[in-house]
């Protein structure tokens, strides 16, 4: 399997398993994201109106909106930084989304100045000239159900499922010594 389709195919495990749980699942599956990872299942997130409103704003700030705000548009930043226009891509999906009302359920409790983990999100980046301003609306704390850091969680997914996919990892790592 090539490295793409192993790419794929553990998205396609994690999404699977976030049609068939709740917003609260979302929800932690964002607060314990691995960033380092590509943003597909973040889409998959960003993407769905039923998405709580909080989890739309965390995943946005810990996106660090204001690195890219340091650009005029997308075309600066593809002459600039070539590499981050996906994630430039992701990010002013997401804030046209949410400014815009594509989120209409509200029920947890997001603070992007003082985190679940305390992290203020508002001042990342602020060393970095602002060409374009993140609006007000983002700077909003919405007020709602607070959600504890799930422990249970590794890499954004539950145990079960984190397991299900170190076991396709596994296997791509034998077929690939097999060649």
């Amino acid at each position: 399997m090539p490295e793409e389709e192993l790419e794929k195919a553990t998205n396609d495990i994690i999404i699977n398993y976030l049609e068939s749980s709740s917003p609260l699942e979302w929800h932690k599956t964002a607060m314990d994201w691995n960033w380092d990872n590509d943003l597909t299942v973040l889409w998959w997130i960003i993407n769905n109106p039923k998405t709580d409103k909080a989890t739309a704003l965390m995943i946005y700030w810990m996106s660090a909106p204001r690195w890219g705000k340091q650009y005029a548009n997308r075309q600066e930043i593809a002459e600039n930084a070539s590499w981050y226009l996906n994630h430039f891509d992701f990010i002013e999906d997401l804030e046209s989304k949410y400014t815009s009302g594509f989120y209409t359920n509200q029920n947890y409790a997001y603070n992007p100045a003082k985190d679940f983990n305390g992290t203020d999100w508002t001042n990342e980046y602020t060393d970095k000239p602002q060409l374009r301003e993140i609006s007000a609306e983002l700077l909003v704390e919405l007020k709602g159900e607070e959600i504890k850091y799930p422990d249970n969680y590794i890499e954004g997914v539950p145990e079960n499922i984190f397991n299900e996919i170190s076991e396709l990892i596994d296997q791509y790592d034998e077929d690939e010594d097999d060649e």
